[in-house]
């Protein structure tokens, strides 16, 4: 077996590792948006992927599909969304401001509406092939190392699906698949939740949110590590994928095992991490 010699080392500070690889793209190596700031990563040429963060799961949904979010957009913003010039007055940020936006979805103006995700358009994202195709028959990986990244290192933990169930408020049945929505098309929707089965009428709270915490996190996090894991190795790419099932006490939300508490609103991280030094990715050690 080969691995790639591409040194990875973190200087963590305890107690808490506050500054977890968290990415909304499978590749996202230098600049990770989260909530309350900016964390500055610089992996290159190496990728650190953690749970959440491979954009490995099924297709995004179609301009067709995305037309009442668009709508329900508009009409908190005051636009007809049928008026010929509402989309150049989004797109202005003369006449449209950031902050209008993101104000709408900080307060949940947009109910169901108010999660965006990718738009399989043919433009921004391609679809020939489309993203898990590409990914599927070893157009990420080459894509990967024609840009140097030479290893990918993809993880999760094994309680994800407590982050999730905080995620969006699940007071009722219904919410399970209104929420879900937000992120997969109707007819995937319904066929997760058939799978793992609909909860009775007389279902508490607490029993909902964690069906819903269950679902959600098979379906963005379990899944998509294995998707990619799978993908990448078949293309005989280097990777490595690990699950923590084990956490610093006092890093536990509720006790339970998935990202640190007070990360999203940490005023600082408290991770600094080292660029792996220049090389061929092509540089490798053999292990008997």
């Amino acid at each position: 077996m080969e691995i790639y010699r591409r040194p990875l080392r973190a200087s963590i500070t305890p107690p808490r590792f506050e500054a977890a690889a968290w990415g909304e793209g499978a590749i996202h190596v230098c600049y990770v948006a989260v909530k309350r700031y900016i964390v500055r990563r610089c992996f290159s040429p190496s990728i650190y992927v953690d749970s959440g963060s491979a954009r490995s799961r099924i297709n995004p949904k179609t301009p067709t599909e995305l037309c009442s979010q668009y709508a329900a957009l508009a009409l908190a913003l005051g636009l007809d969304p049928d008026g010929a010039d509402t989309l150049s007055v989004l797109r202005d940020p003369e006449r449209t401001s950031w902050q209008s936006i993101t104000e709408l979805i900080d307060n949940e103006k947009l109910g169901p509406h108010g999660t965006f995700r990718g738009c399989l358009d043919g433009t921004w994202l391609s679809n020939a092939p489309d993203p898990m195709t590409w990914q599927r028959t070893g157009g990420l990986a080459r894509g990967l190392l024609d840009h140097g990244v030479c290893n990918v290192v993809i993880g999760d933990l094994s309680e994800e699906w407590y982050l999730y169930s905080i995620a969006h408020p699940i007071k009722h049945k219904a919410d399970i698949q209104e929420n879900l929505a937000r992120y997969y098309p109707l007819d995937i929707v319904q066929r997760m939740i058939e799978l793992y089965g609909r909860p009775p009428d007389n279902a508490k709270v607490e029993e909902l949110e964690k069906l819903f915490g269950v679902i959600l996190s098979a379906a963005q996090v379990h899944l998509p590590i294995r998707l990619l894991h799978r993908d990448l190795l078949q293309a005989r790419y280097p990777t490595f994928r690990y699950t923590i099932k084990w956490t610093p006490e006092q890093a536990r939300p509720n006790g339970k095992q998935t990202i640190p508490d007070g990360f999203f609103y940490s005023p600082a991280p408290q991770a600094t991490y080292r660029t792996p030094q220049t090389g061929s990715c092509g540089r490798s050690v053999s292990l008997n």
